[in-house]
């Protein structure tokens, strides 16, 4: 099953509507699109280079796919570690803030 593909293939439930936008991916996703092991990312968590995933219960974490991109890019962009710092911790804010 194609992770990218999936968002829009729920249907919607009394009130609720699905953001096509907000996608979720597995470990191995990220670990692949990146390429490095799970060492690597872990390590890139804990300093703020990648954003943290979200928990979605006591053993399972998924990865929001926007902000996975949004880093991607800045790598590729040849941005700094501090800018990719910046840009995680404005990540990390802004899932706070669509609570509000």
């Amino acid at each position: 099953m194609n992770p990218l593909s999936t968002a829009d293939q729920f249907p919607a439930r009394a009130g609720l509507t699905i953001d096509s936008s907000v996608r979720l991916l597995r470990n191995p996703d990220i670990l692949e699109m990146r390429g490095i092991g799970r060492t690597k990312l872990d390590a890139d968590v804990k300093s703020r280079l990648w954003p943290p995933p979200v928990k979605l219960g006591r053993r399972c974490v998924r990865w929001v796919y926007a902000e996975c991109m949004a880093v991607q890019k800045a790598i590729i962009a040849g941005c700094g570690d501090d800018e990719i710092r910046k840009l995680v911790d404005r990540l990390v804010a802004a899932r706070a803030e669509e609570l509000e």
